[in-house]
């Protein structure tokens, strides 16, 4: 699993269409650890993509024998301190 090295974004609302009816924005999946910090994992065009990209991702962390931990970037990461896979507005 690569994560890109981006400072951490806030989580937004996904999933809703824009108001104006256009196209919704680009996506970001990102690692959110219990610590309030963010590791991106990777951009995708659009929500469809973004999810695909999120479950991979939560499929990897789950492949992660008992007592390793998973590699997100440079780092290995506690598994004990991943709250949650999410997926974010990209703007």
């Amino acid at each position: 699993m690569h994560a890109l090295a981006e400072p951490p974004v806030s989580p937004t609302v996904v999933g809703a269409e824009e108001r104006d009816g256009l196209a919704r924005a680009q996506r970001r999946v990102v690692v959110r650890l219990r610590d309030g910090e963010t590791i991106v994992i990777g951009g995708s065009p659009s929500y469809e993509d973004a999810l695909v990209l999120a479950q991979k991702t939560i499929l990897e962390l789950a492949d992660v024998g008992a007592g390793e931990w998973p590699m997100l970037g440079d780092r290995f990461i506690n598994p004990d301190a991943i709250v949650s896979v999410d997926v974010v507005r990209w703007s």
